[in-house]
């Protein structure tokens, strides 16, 4: 609710900013000897980020790294690429290039993985988790985070090293790749929700520039 509050105040965001940006720079005049600076320094930047996610600022443009087809594909393709795109590029802007994500049905991060520069990964934090309820991602798609029918409450994504989104199809696959993860995305609007998953003819990695890749609607109740 907060962070819905302070999307609709652009004004009062702005101002908030800066007061805390001044509120640092007093405070770290008499905290750089001590310690105490990085930890302002560390918590701006959280509360940087979010403002951020609750105005909806994206700090690249959408690639679409996940092209949706199908009857409903008008209707969802902005809050999947809100999704894909706009949480793998908040992260990346904060240094952390997303390996899994998981997000329940209430829109709360349950956990993440991350690529390391040579080819491991690692657990996220909850220090270096983006704040608050990962629905604000969505607002103005019309789309919330749902369960599908099979009462999964995990939306999965999952990329590669270089920021690709791979959609294994089929166990064999999901088992090499993913460890056995099952990547989906589960959405709700206008009263429905969708299970969308990967249609996928060769190549387990979703490319917008190839367009036998792509996500694909497999429930709709």
């Amino acid at each position: 609710m907060f962070l819905k509050k302070l999307g609709k105040r652009g004004v009062a965001m702005t101002e908030y900013a800066i007061l805390l940006a001044f509120v640092a720079s007093v405070a770290g005049s008499f905290t750089s000897d001590n310690g105490l600076a990085s930890s302002i320094t560390a918590a701006i930047g959280k509360a940087e980020n979010a403002i951020n996610m609750a105005m909806g600022k994206s700090n690249t443009s959408p690639i679409n790294r996940a092209p949706l087809k199908g009857e409903y594909a008008d209707e969802l393709q902005a809050g999947v690429n809100a999704l894909v795109d706009g949480i793998y590029d908040a992260y990346k802007h904060n240094g952390y290039s997303l390996r899994t994500l998981q997000v329940d049905r209430y829109g709360n991060l349950t956990k993440a993985t991350y690529w390391n520069e040579d080819g491991t990964y690692s657990e996220l934090t909850t220090e270096n988790k983006i704040p608050g309820n990962y629905n604000d991602f969505l607002e103005g798609t019309g789309c919330t985070f749902a369960v599908d029918n099979h009462g999964s409450n995990t939306t999965q994504l999952f990329f590669d090293a270089n920021g690709n989104l791979v959609m294994p199809h089929g166990y064999g696959e999901r088992n090499q790749l993913t460890g056995g993860m099952q990547p989906r995305i589960v959405l709700a609007k206008d009263g429905h929700q969708y299970c969308i998953e990967s249609f996928l003819w060769g190549d387990a990695v979703v490319n917008k520039d190839n367009p036998d890749t792509y996500l694909g609607i497999t429930q709709r109740y």
